[in-house]
């Protein structure tokens, strides 16, 4: 079985909270083969309700929502799951935008549009998730080379 492929099937759902979920379409279909299940809300109240009924691997929120900030999305994300990856996304790049994403835990801080730094930050994301989900050996394991895994694809 394709490595990548048995990473996916063993983790997570992801979410984005963005009103323009068109931003995200080479996002999904990069991670589409993998069959990573992607959700998608448009509100910081829609992710809210999702949050109580799935675990999410991964949450991609844009820093600017209409109902509150994504930054104060984060803070109650990571309120609820100190560990939870977040990956806050700003429309455009200010230097106060990432300062306090940092104060709120994100994992990430990122801009549009979809880069290579997204790609290699969900699929580390994807990798550490199905590593903790496996059970400990007592052999030592070599950490695998995540670029080998999930290769970067500059389109």
């Amino acid at each position: 079985m394709d490595q990548r492929k048995h990473l996916a099937e063993r983790f997570l759902d992801f979410a984005v909270v963005d009103p323009r979920v068109g931003d995200y379409e080479t996002l999904v279909a990069e991670f589409a083969p993998l069959g990573v299940h992607w959700q998608f809300a448009a509100t910081a109240g829609e992710a809210l309700r999702l949050a109580k009924t799935r675990q999410m691997g991964l949450w991609l929120i844009n820093t600017k929502l209409a109902d509150m900030s994504g930054m104060q999305l984060c803070a109650m994300l990571k309120n609820m799951n100190r560990r939870q990856a977040v990956g806050l996304v700003a429309d455009a790049y200010d230097v106060e935008d990432e300062r306090e994403a940092r104060i709120q835990g994100a994992s990430l801080f990122v801009c549009k549009p979809p880069g290579p730094a997204w790609s290699e930050f969900i699929a580390m994301t994807l990798h550490r998730f199905v590593r903790e989900s496996q059970p400990t050996r007592p052999a030592v394991v070599q950490p695998a080379n995540v670029s080998e895994i999930f290769p970067i694809h500059n389109h």
